[in-house]
């Protein structure tokens, strides 16, 4: 499971280099809210253009940090109270995990 993120960096208000990213990591459901994070991430894939490997691999590092602090706190996706379907999901799903590529659903019957 994982986003894809386009990226520009900027040195001060001068654009630097631009790409984009690719975020994996576990899914962490949080019925409570209703709410998909993204934990234990890493970066898959990191393409930028106009600067040295040796700059890649310090934005990929920074990258690593902003990610594990922000896409566990921050959801990815959030099931809507106004949604009749999401409603119905919200209250009947425990828990989902991705298993060798494959998404596991634990449902609680009323």
């Amino acid at each position: 499971m994982g986003i894809d993120v386009d990226l520009a960096l900027f040195s001060g208000e001068k654009p630097i280099s631009q790409g984009s990213v690719f975020i994996s990591g576990q899914i962490d459901y949080r019925p409570l809210g209703g709410e998909f994070y993204l934990k234990d991430t890493h970066i898959d894939n990191l393409n930028l253009q106009g600067i040295s490997k040796e700059r890649v691999k310090q934005v990929e590092l920074m990258l690593e940090i902003i990610a594990r602090g922000l896409l566990s706190k921050i959801p990815i996706y959030r099931l809507k109270e106004e949604n009749l379907k999401h409603r119905l999901a919200k209250s009947m799903l425990k828990s989902v995990k991705i298993n060798n590529g494959k998404m596991e659903i634990a449902l609680e019957l009323f």
